[in-house]
């Protein structure tokens, strides 16, 4: 089989299953933010202060270093990184964090 047919096929089925298991995805995300977020004093509001934070750490680590200005302001460009960064790293554990935890759920569809 073509190298690229297999990429396009597994693709496909990645999708295909995504959609499938939407509501279960969606169920065992909206629980996960839920048991997250119950306790702490800003609720899910908590995770705008923390890109903030490491967005001034940054700014001003920089400016002892004397690292060079570009075209894009430094803190929005550390923003949007941290920003992404943040969804992309919290994404990944907790979908795995998910997964792990629910597993009979998961099993029995």
């Amino acid at each position: 089989m073509n190298l690229r047919l297999a990429t396009l096929l597994s693709v496909s089925n990645f999708v295909k299953n995504l959609v499938d298991y939407r509501e279960l995805i969606a169920a065992l995300a909206r629980k996960n933010i839920t048991i997250s977020y119950k306790q702490a004093f800003l609720g899910i509001l908590w995770g705008v202060p923390r890109p903030l934070i490491l967005t001034c750490i940054f700014v001003v680590l920089r400016s002892f270093m004397g690292i060079n200005r570009g075209a894009v302001p430094y803190p929005l460009l550390t923003l949007t990184a941290l920003s992404i960064w943040s969804f992309f790293k919290e994404s990944a554990s907790e979908g795995v964090t998910s997964v792990v935890g629910n597993a009979s759920p998961i099993r029995n569809t």
